[in-house]
């Protein structure tokens, strides 16, 4: 990624292909809530890492923004973080 937090072409398109392969091979596994923060966490490790960024991202894989917005909010502080300067992230 860039420093400027920017994907080239090539990177989103990737991570788009990444994002499709893991909702395909674990949609019928997980329920909603399970699924929406694996894809959520999928997102952030791909380089969304802005709210923004994450929802629209997933809306394009036809999950609900405002459902992805909760569990985003939710699991703040739980399974990953989020700073004004670099956006979410996993906590160590």
């Amino acid at each position: 990624m860039h420093p400027d937090n920017q994907m080239t072409d090539d990177q989103v398109n990737a991570a788009f292909r990444n994002l499709r392969r893991i909702k395909k091979q674990y949609d019928s596994k997980l329920d909603g809530h399970e699924l929406a923060a694996l894809m959520i966490g999928a997102s952030i490790l791909e380089g969304f890492n802005e709210g923004k960024r994450i929802t629209g991202a997933l809306a394009k894989l036809d999950f609900n923004k405002k459902h992805i917005g909760m569990i985003l909010k939710d699991l703040t502080g739980v399974q990953w973080s989020r700073n004004n300067v670099s956006g979410y992230y996993f906590m160590p």
